[in-house]
Parts: C-alpha cells; structure tokens; sequence
C-alpha cells in the first residue's frame, strides 16, 4: 500500500513538470488540449 502511494506521488510529479513544461513552450491553449486529448486516449 505504501508503494502505491508513492508510485502515484512520483508519476504525479513527473505530469505536474511536462504539463509546466508544455505551458511554457506551447501556451496555455496548446497545453490544455494537449492535457484533455491524453486525458480522454487512456479512458
């Protein structure tokens, strides 16, 4: 239980940095799109 926590905390990390990434190479729009159509690839 105490591994999951942690491995959810780590990819947690890694999506809050590439989204600040994203924003500040494409914008807020390109990043917002590109946040939705990931979101809705994996569902």
């Amino acid at each position: 239980m105490v591994m999951a926590v942690g491995a959810g905390v780590l990819i947690s990390s890694v999506a809050f940095e590439l989204m600040d990434e994203a924003y500040k190479t494409g914008g807020f729009d390109a990043a917002s799109i590109g946040l939705l159509l990931g979101r809705y690839s994996t569902s």
